[in-house]
C-alpha cells in the first residue's frame, strides 16, 4: 500500500527527516545503516528507530546542504510502492 510519509530538514549538523507512518521497525529498517557507503557523496549516516506506535523515524545525516526530493514510486514487477 502506498506509504503515508512526512519529511523535514535540521541544521547544524544537516540532517534529513523522514517520518513513516503506519510501519513497524523492523529487520529491513534495522539493516539500513549498513547499507551506506563510506564514499557516498551525500550520505554520512543513517539512523532508523519507532518514533512513537506506527511511526518509524529516519535520520539521514548528510554531508552537506542538499535540496531533497522525496517522493513515491508506484509498483513496478516484483516491487511494491517505494519511497
Amino acid at each position: 500500500q502506498p506509504i503515508k510519509f512526512s519529511q523535514f530538514l535540521v541544521k547544524d549538523p544537516d540532517r534529513l527527516v523522514v517520518d513513516l507512518e503506519g510501519v513497524e521497525f523492523n529487520a529491513v529498517l534495522q539493516s539500513l545503516p549498513g547499507k551506506i557507503s563510506e564514499t557516498d557523496p551525500y550520505i554520512k549516516a543513517l539512523r532508523a528507530g519507532r518514533f512513537k506506535p506506527g511511526v518509524v523515524r529516519l535520520v539521514i545525516e548528510l554531508k552537506a546542504e542538499i535540496n531533497p526530493q522525496v517522493f513515491m514510486l508506484k509498483p513496478v514487477g516484483e516491487y511494491g510502492h517505494r519511497l
